[in-house]
């Protein structure tokens, strides 16, 4: 849930295109409110299921393999000055 959360920046700058585009603030707050709150629910879902299947220690594991990967990744593009994805 908090690493879907993390995307703040991007999003709250959305945000504020959407309400300048359509001059519905009140609007275009109430849905992402409830895009949040689904969001939440869905993955508050979907961690349930997994976590009855897979052990928190696997779980760790591969969070913690994902995040490296992504460094590692995003080092690699750093350092060549090429865009990979």
């Amino acid at each position: 849930m908090i690493a879907a959360l993390e995307f703040g920046d991007k999003t709250q700058l959305a945000i504020i295109a959407l309400s300048a585009e359509y001059a519905a603030p009140l609007q275009v707050f109430l849905g992402v409110m409830l895009a949040l709150t689904l969001l939440t629910c869905l993955e508050s879902l979907l961690g349930s299921i997994v976590s009855r299947y897979i052990s928190e220690r696997y779980i760790k594991i591969g969070a913690a393999l994902i995040f490296i990967l992504f460094g590692a990744l995003f080092l690699v593009e750093t350092i060549s000055g090429t865009k990979l994805f």
